[in-house]
């Protein structure tokens, strides 16, 4: 069974309402704090945060992002923007294709829709001094999964057809994903989960089901995204940092 459903997306090219910078700017003092307590590295496998300096001039962050999932945005492409002066300067802390923005300042959900905005651009008005945006990143478990039929895979799967991949949103208790799950506990196929490559291809959504209709053996690379630990110092003092 491989139950897949299309869910349209809006034109995101468009830009909604900004929201004036006093909503979502970080209050200094707590942002002082949550600076002090990262040690500048990014984890290989979960949740951290990112300070961007907006500057006097509003500038673009540089990103393009998939919101196929509704807890986060997959960052599919970085270019030149704040995210990439970012990266240059903190090479140990650099956000990378397929990271998760999971939050903003304290307010967790897709940053397009935190912000409200088009995701190439900030909110414009003028600041008194240059403000930080505080980005919370969640970063995923690549995993890789070996699949050969004949056999159903026994999942539900969401995507449109320009998505990156697609998304797990059901497994059933049979099934090919269900036998890999028992024999492989450490890679496990999860709700939630994205599937990126198939036999070595990066595909989109439509592509992708075609081939997992089509293909015997299959070698998927899978994104799993981990639970956050909301009892963690780092996570807490994100949410603290609401507006």
């Amino acid at each position: 069974m491989i139950s897949a459903y299309c869910c349209c997306l809006g034109d995101e090219s468009e830009a909604a309402a900004e929201v004036p910078l006093a909503q979502v700017l970080p209050d200094k003092h707590e942002a002082a704090d949550l600076f002090a307590a990262m040690d500048g590295h990014a984890p290989e496998v979960g949740f951290f945060v990112v300070p961007l300096d907006m500057g006097m001039q509003p500038k673009p962050l540089g990103l393009d992002v998939d919101n196929l999932d509704s807890r986060g945005s997959l960052i599919t492409g970085i270019h030149e923007g704040l995210i990439d002066v970012h990266n240059l300067n903190h090479p140990q802390q650099a956000v990378r294709p397929f990271d998760s923005i999971i939050g903003l300042n304290g307010t967790c959900g897709p940053i397009s829709q935190l912000l409200r905005v088009k995701m190439s651009s900030l909110p414009a008005e003028p600041v008194a001094a240059a403000p930080r945006l505080m980005l919370g990143i969640l970063r995923p478990d690549r995993r890789k999964v070996r699949l050969v039929k004949p056999g159903e895979l026994g999942v539900q799967l969401k995507y449109t057809n320009s998505s990156t991949g697609i998304v797990v949103s059901h497994i059933s208790e049979h099934g090919l994903i269900a036998d890999w799950n028992a024999s492989h506990p450490d890679t496990s196929v999860c709700p939630g989960d994205r599937i990126i490559e198939i036999n070595g291809r990066v595909l989109n959504g439509r592509e992708m089901l075609e081939h997992i209709r089509r293909e015997v053996e299959l070698e998927m690379t899978v994104l799993h995204y981990p639970d956050t630990d909301r009892s963690s110092l780092e996570l807490s003092r994100f949410q603290r940092l609401k507006p």
